[in-house]
């Protein structure tokens, strides 16, 4: 599989919004001035015209018919939305609708929204997927670590592009969620460990069977409790401490940092990288400021979008700091 020709593929299996998603790599201007082709520019290897019959047919197989697919399908919301969007791109090109479609439309009518689904997010460098089991809603059971958020995806893209930073490194991440950062790292890099935590049972529970579906082997990577606000455990020393949109309660700020300096205690040559999406600037800046009175040095890092690897909305200022012992 190439990551252009199955442009459809990726964004369908991920669940990327709507609004984000690209039919076609290229710019096919011919296509935005309404000039018909037989090049097809979803894919471009065939002999078919966009959008024809062929060209749906061909986009099921791509989406709902993918071997990821059936076996970890989408959300029925988002596959009601991605048929809808189909047949508008269809009819608004002139041609025909195919009734496959619209059995599978309506066909999806029928079923109540389910409190979880699965993404697929297509690491482009590896060519795998990585599946995770997420909630459908933002908070379930008094949590938002049952989704994937921002920061995750973002600091999942810096580190894939500074692999040498975490080859043959202990890591232990704070605050996982659903996984997606350590799932990356941890099909893309030959660490030596990494250490999935978070506090909240429902979060684990689901953290735990992520690992599992991804076939991590359970000795090198473990998912445990930890308490920011408990002593941070001697025996963990990790080389590095990740973290991706944890700053965003000032009650919990003063733990995290006092945590994240206790790690960097417990090994004097090991750093931390915190990606924080800025929602809220005075939260972030009682954050450097717990940094300082911890007597902790930290450094924004740059980013590049030749990093880019996932699709979603990139209006969000989001931060990478790196942390160590002053």
């Amino acid at each position: 599989m190439t990551f252009a020709n199955d442009l459809v593929t990726v964004h369908f299996l991920a669940c990327t919004s709507l609004r984000n998603m690209k039919w076609f790599q290229d710019d096919h201007s011919e296509l935005k001035l309404g000039v018909k082709s037989d090049k097809c520019a979803i894919h471009p290897w065939t002999t078919h015209s966009i959008w024809s019959e062929v060209c749906q047919s061909e986009i099921l197989q791509k989406t709902f018919y993918h071997v990821i697919a059936k076996k970890y399908p989408p959300s029925e919301k988002y596959r009601r939305s991605f048929l809808k969007e189909l047949m508008n791109q269809v009819e608004s090109s002139g041609e025909v609708c195919a009734e496959e479609i619209f059995t599978l439309y309506v066909d999806l009518l029928q079923f109540c929204e389910e409190k979880t689904s699965y993404k697929s997010y297509f690491l482009p460098m590896m060519e795998i997927y990585v599946t995770l089991k997420e909630s459908t809603n933002m908070l379930s059971n008094g949590t938002t670590g049952l989704v994937t958020w921002t920061g995750s995806m973002v600091l999942s893209e810096w580190c894939l592009t500074n692999r040498k930073l975490f080859d043959k490194k202990h890591i232990l991440e704070l605050g996982s969620g659903c996984g997606l950062l350590g799932l990356v790292l941890s099909k893309s890099f030959e660490m030596k460990s990494f250490t999935f935590t978070d506090v909240h049972p429902d979060v684990l529970e689901q953290l735990r069977a992520n690992v599992h579906l991804n076939g991590l082997c359970q000795g090198k990577h473990s998912v445990k409790y930890f308490n920011w606000q408990e002593r941070t455990p001697d025996e963990e020393k990790p080389d590095i401490i990740l973290a991706a949109d944890v700053v965003f309660d000032p009650l919990i700020v003063p733990d995290l940092a006092r945590t994240i300096a206790n790690f960097l205690c417990n090994n004097t040559s090991a750093v931390a990288f915190i990606a924080s999406t800025i929602r809220n600037e005075s939260t972030y800046q009682m954050f450097l400021s717990q940094l300082d009175s911890n007597k902790l040095n930290y450094f924004e890092q740059e980013q590049s979008k030749s990093s880019e690897v996932f699709f979603f909305d990139r209006k969000w200022d989001v931060r990478i700091l790196k942390i160590s012992m002053s």
